[in-house]
């Protein structure tokens, strides 16, 4: 082949190299930036001790409840309650519990602020496991729904770990009511 040919041969090469990628979907470009960013889900359950990145976790209780009671005021409605067991692992210092959500049937929701000194904005020292309680206020009507609780340090929960626990809501027998807990030093 002499020299015009071969130049010729690497255009129409480059030329149809171009089209191949013009034309291919990139769908698998998205999933795989999706997925780096994705966190590493890591499960829970009920009486058993999960470790993350920067978190150690032990859900001790779930509950549904129709009544909240803080201190001396008592707060009518639909409460999923859950008790943890939490500790930082060190990997990160002045760690706090910034992903706390519930998922119900597709909504999201936070803890309430009708109960201070929750959870949720406790410093966690490494080696300090401290016992408290996070608490949802939902409709009435998702108390019978799959529920899935995410914690994690990081508030977005992207390019790290995240604790998951799976409820179903339904199957948990209903309490009238449930005496709030502060935070305090589990032993």
């Amino acid at each position: 082949m002499n020299r015009a040919g071969t130049w010729a041969l690497a255009g129409g090469l480059a030329v149809l190299a171009c089209v191949l990628t013009a034309i291919t979907p990139q769908a698998h470009l998205t999933y795989v930036t999706t997925a780096m960013k994705a966190p590493f889900e890591v499960p829970l359950g009920i009486g058993d001790r999960s470790t993350s990145r920067e978190l150690i976790v032990t859900p001790v209780a779930v509950r549904v409840a129709r009544s909240l009671h803080v201190e001396d005021q008592a707060f009518e409605g639909s409460f999923v309650v859950f008790e943890l067991i939490v500790d930082s692992t060190g990997a990160q210092p002045d760690s706090t519990l910034e992903h706390t959500t519930l998922e119900i049937d597709g909504r999201t929701y936070t803890p309430t602020d009708r109960s201070p000194g929750s959870l949720e904005s406790f410093p966690l020292v490494a080696g300090a496991p401290v016992t408290g309680m996070l608490v949802f206020e939902v409709p009435a009507d998702a108390v019978d729904e799959h529920a899935r609780l995410e914690i994690a340090t990081d508030g977005t929960a992207r390019f790290d770990d995240v604790l998951v626990l799976d409820v179903d809501l339904g199957s948990l027998r209903s309490v009238g009511e449930a005496r709030y807990k502060e935070v305090a030093w589990a032993g």
